[in-house]
């Protein structure tokens, strides 16, 4: 499933662009899982949902909108 089907509110921060970006790093996730098993082969199928998805969590708090001045760093979340 590509990762604009499963976002069910808008985000203005999340363009084409940005969309684009975050689908090309879960090819790339999958691409490489093969030899260094970044996720596990359950969640292959469920990139989008389980994990690119998950990793846009921020964008959905006020208080976490990123300006052009941002410095972000996701820490813990396996292959991100």
């Amino acid at each position: 499933m590509k990762l604009i089907e499963c976002i069910k509110q808008p985000i203005p921060q999340l363009t084409n662009e940005v969309i684009t970006k975050v689908e090309r790093f879960g090819e790339l996730v999958l691409k490489y899982n093969q030899k260094a098993n970044l996720i596990s082969k359950g969640d292959e199928s469920k990139i989008s949902t389980r994990h690119l998805l998950d990793s846009l969590q921020p964008l959905w708090h006020p208080d976490l909108i990123p300006s052009a001045n941002s410095i972000w760093a996701d820490m813990g979340s396996g292959a991100g």
